[in-house]
């Protein structure tokens, strides 16, 4: 299995668990939330169905009970990178740097995401339109 993916939550959580369980498998996500350790049922539906955003405690969670590194998952890292800059503002120039370089590298992909992306709040993990 990939290190990381790049795939939202959901379709990462459906690689790892076809990687588990085989292709062939069918999801039982009680059976799946009965294994994530602090998280009840309805809690592990909502978050995978979209209805919560996965705070990094629940992602490494979740990642504990598939034997995978909570970064393997795309928010996680997302949400770690952000509390990095948050905790140790002297970096914040060095990655605004690299984010910088790959955009003007990669500029039509970026006009087009940044068009569609809501203003996330890094700090809670909220944007404007969960509000």
């Amino acid at each position: 299995m990939d290190t990381y993916s790049h795939k939202p939550f959901n379709g990462a959580l459906a690689d790892a668990l076809i990687e588990r369980e085989g292709s062939a498998f069918k999801l039982n996500l009680s059976a799946f939330a009965r294994e994530v350790e602090g998280y009840s049922d309805s809690a592990i539906r909502m978050i995978v169905n979209g209805e919560r955003r996965p705070t990094p405690e629940a992602l490494e969670a979740i990642a504990k009970a598939l034997h995978l590194s909570p970064h393997y998952f795309r928010e996680y890292r997302i949400q770690w990178v952000a509390r990095l800059a948050y905790e140790h503002p002297e970096i914040i120039d060095q990655l605004y740097g690299v984010a910088r370089l790959y955009a003007e590298l990669h500029q039509a992909e970026c006009d087009s995401l940044a068009a569609g992306l809501p203003a996330l709040d890094v700090l809670d993990g909220k944007t404007e339109e969960d509000e």
